[in-house]
């Protein structure tokens, strides 16, 4: 088996988030390998697939929506400090 068949049959996630959010959807999870660049974290390794692939696009829009509205949110708090400085 070459390499470009294996990544091409597993996906490698670093974020505990991103893998937590993966296993509670059903994927299917190969392995758990400690990090050697940084040992306090883990490698998940998932089986990919067009389920995995599913989730992983709704988690990053999800995640864009999430920091899009708090940037949205800050934005309006800047606004109204400096609209209230101005009376």
């Amino acid at each position: 088996m070459t390499e470009d068949n294996l990544t091409a049959k597993t996906k490698i996630i670093h974020s505990n988030k991103v893998a937590g959010y993966l296993l509670m959807s059903g994927c299917k999870l190969i392995s758990i390998k400690p990090n050697l660049k940084n040992p306090l974290f883990n490698v998940y390794i998932f089986i990919n697939n067009e389920k995995l692939q599913k989730n992983l696009s709704e988690y990053m829009q999800w995640s864009k929506d999430v920091v899009f509205l708090n940037k949205q949110h800050l934005i309006n708090q800047f606004n109204n400090k400096t609209e209230e400085s101005k009376i």
